[in-house]
């Protein structure tokens, strides 16, 4: 057999790129690879219970009886630093002048003192001490038994007080646990040349400070010296040891 002839392909033309129109065909859009999603974790067939609810309190009703108990707390906690730690007073009149309320007679102004009470009077802290001569205290009235008055120490127990008024008598003999107490302004002061000795059970407290150009300052002495009782100290027998218990 003849050999067949070569097939012959039809020849394409060569491909030519068109040109791109931006006004007919969009920009391309690049297209991010695709990455796949992190399959989740299938829930576990028994998922552990919620935690419980806190339990339910009810309401708290407001106690009627706080504020009063605060209070009468408050109030009794002052009275009890009044009675055996210290005070603040005022010296009203001015049987104490110059020393305390100079000015009450003629403007009505009165001084401010604190009181100590620690250890002396009706306090129950602390050791009793003694009351020395010169010291200024309060005391009850032996004549009127509610009311307090501030007066000088001039005599203690033992004592031999030469009176400048009041008493018909040349001397008086302080007996044993009392004080003689005498007011600065002897013109203007109701004391011991009046109604005599004052027992120490009667003390109240002991005046410590008074307050003048704004600060606390210490009690002075302002007494007219020739105007004072005269005072022998020492001149009685002491009591014996067992009575002094």
């Amino acid at each position: 057999m003849p050999p067949k002839p070569p097939m012959k392909l039809p020849r394409t033309p060569p491909h030519t790129p068109t040109p791109f129109n931006a006004a007919k065909q969009p920009y391309p859009i690049p297209i991010s690879p695709y990455k796949p999603s992190p399959q989740k974790q299938p829930a576990s067939a028994n998922p552990s219970p919620p935690p419980p609810p806190p339990p339910h309190s009810p309401p708290r009703r407001p106690s009627l009886l706080k504020r009063p108990v605060q209070i009468l707390t408050g109030f009794v906690t002052l009275i009890l630093l009044r009675d055996n730690l210290a005070s603040i007073d005022s010296v009203r009149g001015s049987s104490m002048a110059p020393t305390l309320s100079p000015d009450s007679h003629e403007q009505g102004k009165s001084d401010w003192v604190i009181i100590r009470k620690w250890r002396l009077g009706g306090s129950v802290i602390g050791d009793r001490e003694d009351i020395q001569r010169g010291d200024v205290v309060t005391f009850w009235k032996p004549h009127r038994e509610e009311e307090i008055s501030i007066k000088r120490v001039v005599a203690v127990e033992g004592d031999l007080v030469r009176v400048m008024r009041g008493y018909g008598v040349e001397g008086i003999l302080v007996p044993y646990n009392h004080i003689w107490v005498e007011g600065d302004n002897w013109r203007k002061s109701y004391d011991s040349n009046d109604f005599g000795p004052v027992s120490k059970a009667l003390i109240d407290g002991k005046a410590v400070r008074v307050w003048r150009n704004g600060w606390w300052r210490e009690i002075g002495d302002g007494r007219e010296e020739r105007r004072q009782s005269r005072v022998v100290e020492g001149v009685g027998m002491p009591l014996p040891t067992r009575y002094m218990d």
